[in-house]
């Protein structure tokens, strides 16, 4: 499968933005994907770019393919775990979070994507920011508004519909307003027929029990994470 949001508008600023460049692929024979990924122009590999969330037994082909394509391939080290559900009829659809500031469930706005970029861990670029806008104006997301308008938690999807960047501002932690927002946010994704999964950083407990406590699955999946750099841009 192929998500490539650059490609769409064109815009010269994005042709390399490996925020924007994103790919992933799934096979149940390693040897007709290395033939495609050889003789079908699947990957536009003049451009940096990510392929993410690949099977382990997938990195031998792609090595072999990017060596063909005069490519760079730096390998990100995996550290987290995947969360999934499967069906959201045993999560309770009256979760009401303790809100002193309102407490209103809405969408993110796109003006709202420099609070989410800046409060990402993995954000706060300039590329960044452009993929939290493409998401916003694109996918589904979830937040809480306080009574002045302001997001005090959230949530998003990405191209590849996982469910991220679930936040909640420090002073409003504790309130339930993260369990409140997944709840209505898997059974909105059900709806719509995505599927419900996350990626959790290995080590962030507090996830793991949130995600845990609404019943979603902790499934033993450790994906290939990697970023492709054409050999002519380092020069």
């Amino acid at each position: 499968m192929k998500v490539n949001w650059s490609a769409q508008d064109g815009r010269e600023d994005s042709l390399d933005d490996e925020y924007l460049n994103g790919y992933t692929l799934f096979t149940k024979e390693p040897s007709s994907a290395k033939n495609i990924l050889m003789e079908m122009d699947v990957i536009d590999w003049n451009h940096v770019l990510r392929l993410e969330g690949l099977q382990l037994c997938m990195e031998e082909v792609i090595q072999e393919v990017a060596s063909s394509k005069n490519v760079r391939l730096e390998c990100y080290a995996n550290t987290s775990k995947t969360f999934l559900k499967e069906q959201p009829c045993d999560l309770p659809d009256n979760l009401k979070p303790e809100s002193d500031n309102g407490g209103k469930v809405s969408f993110l706005e796109v003006h709202h994507a420099d609070v989410v970029n800046t409060a990402w861990k993995y954000g706060g670029s300039q590329g960044s920011l452009r993929f939290v806008k493409r998401c916003l104006s694109h996918l589904p997301s979830f937040c809480l508004l306080d009574v002045y308008g302001n997001p005090i938690s959230w949530m998003m999807m990405d191209q590849f519909c996982t469910i991220r960047n679930v936040y909640t501002l420090q002073k409003e932690r504790g309130k339930g307003h993260s369990k409140h927002l997944i709840a209505l946010f898997t059974h909105t994704l059900h709806h719509l027929g995505y599927p419900i999964y996350c990626h959790t950083d290995e080590g962030n407990i507090a996830a793991e029990k949130l995600f845990q406590s609404l019943k979603f699955t902790d499934i033993p999946f450790s994906p290939l994470w990697l970023r492709s750099i054409p050999l002519a841009k380092e020069k």
